[in-house]
C-alpha cells in the first residue's frame, strides 16, 4: 500500500472514530431557558405619580415599584375618622341618658310601692266598708298611672340601649371601613413581590389606571427552566427528582447541574421548533428541568442543552 494510499485510510479511520464517540456527547434534549414571570398589577384606581423601575432593572422583595396618587383615598379615612368622632360623641350623650332612664325607673319602682301600699289600704277599708267607692276609684286610677310610668321609663331605657348598641354597630362598620382605605393606601404603593428583573413596563407617570391594569412583568431569574422533550421509550429511565447537566454555549466546557421537576402525564406532537434525538419520534413527553441560577448565567430565552445519565 503506497503511503498515500494509507494516509487516505488513516485519516478515513480517525474520522470514523471520531463520529461515533461523539455520540457520547449527544444531548438527551434541548430547550429554550425559560422563567417563572408573573404580572404586577394595580390595585387602586387613580393617577401614576412615580415609576421607580423600568425594564432591565433587579429588584428586591418589598423595593418600592410604583406610586399611586391617594388624595380622594386620605379625604374618605377623614371623612371616616368625623363619623367616628361623631358617634363617639353620640354614645357619651346617649349613656348620659341611660343614666337618668334609670333614675327614672328608679323613682318610678319608689312612687309604685308607695301608691301600692295606699291602694292596699283603701281596698281593705273599702271591704269593711270604711272606704267609699269613689276612694277606692282613685287609688286604683293612681295605681294604674304609676305602673304605666313605670313601664313608660323601662322602655326608654331600653330604647336607648338599642341606641347605643346601633351606635357600637355603626363604630365597627366605620372602623372596618377605615382600616379597608389605609390597605389601599399602602397597596398605593406598589412592592416587588420577590426578587426578580423587570421583564417589561406597562405604565409611565401622569396614566391613569384602574384596579387590575397591569403594571410590570417580572421574571425570577433565581431558579431557572429548562423543557426538552423525549420519547416514551426514555421515560422509563428518567424521573422527578433526577439530577441532570445542562451546557449553554455561553459557557463552553461547562456544565451546570439541574434537577428533573415535571414530566408530562400526556404525550404530544413534537413542537415544530424542538429537535428530538431520533427524528422518526412523532409523539413526545415534555420534562421539565428547574436550574439554579445564582450567578445569574442563564438568560431568558438562552438556547441550552440537557445530558441525562442513561439517555
Amino acid at each position: 500500500m503506497s503511503s498515500a494510499k494509507y494516509l487516505l485510510l488513516l485519516t478515513v479511520i480517525i474520522c470514523i472514530g471520531a463520529c461515533s464517540g461523539s455520540n457520547d456527547i449527544v444531548p438527551s434534549g434541548s430547550g429554550t431557558v425559560e422563567a417563572v414571570e408573573i404580572t404586577v398589577s394595580a390595585k387602586n384606581a387613580g393617577t401614576v405619580l412615580k415609576r421607580d423601575v423600568s425594564e432591565g432593572d433587579f429588584v428586591k422583595k418589598n423595593d418600592v415599584m410604583l406610586t399611586i396618587e391617594t388624595d380622594k383615598l386620605e379625604i374618605q379615612a377623614e371623612s371616616a375618622k368625623a363619623a367616628l368622632d361623631e358617634i363617639g360623641w353620640n354614645e357619651k350623650l346617649t349613656k348620659a341618658e341611660i343614666e337618668l332612664a334609670a333614675e327614672r325607673i328608679s323613682q318610678a319602682e319608689i312612687t309604685l310601692a308607695d301608691v301600692k301600699r295606699r291602694f292596699d289600704r283603701i281596698e281593705r277599708m273599702t271591704a269593711e266598708n270604711a272606704a267609699t267607692r269613689d276612694q277606692h276609684d282613685s287609688a286604683s286610677t293612681e295605681l294604674k298611672l304609676a305602673e304605666s310610668r313605670l313601664t313608660s321609663a323601662i322602655k326608654s331605657r331600653d330604647n336607648l340601649d338599642i341606641r347605643l348598641k346601633s351606635f357600637e354597630a355603626s363604630r365597627k362598620r366605620i372602623e372596618s371601613e377605615l382600616a379597608l382605605i389605609g390597605l389601599q393606601i399602602e397597596d398605593a404603593t406598589v412592592l416587588s413581590p420577590l426578587n426578580a428583573a423587570v421583564v417589561e413596563e406597562y405604565i409611565d407617570p401622569g396614566e391613569i389606571v384602574a384596579p387590575g391594569t397591569p403594571l410590570f412583568k417580572l421574571a425570577d431569574i433565581s431558579i431557572m427552566r429548562l423543557m426538552v422533550y423525549l420519547g416514551e421509550s426514555d421515560l422509563g429511565k428518567i424521573k422527578v427528582g433526577d439530577t441532570v447537566q445542562v451546557a449553554v454555549d455561553s459557557h463552553p466546557g461547562e456544565r451546570f447541574p439541574g434537577t428533573i421537576t415535571w414530566i408530562s402525564p400526556k404525550a404530544e406532537f413534537t413542537p415544530k421548533n424542538v429537535q428530538t434525538r431520533e427524528s422518526r419520534v412523532d409523539l413526545v413527553y415534555a420534562v421539565r428541568i428547574s436550574i439554579d441560577n445564582p450567578d445569574g448565567v442563564f438568560k431568558i430565552g438562552m438556547p441550552a442543552d440537557a445530558f441525562i445519565e442513561g439517555l
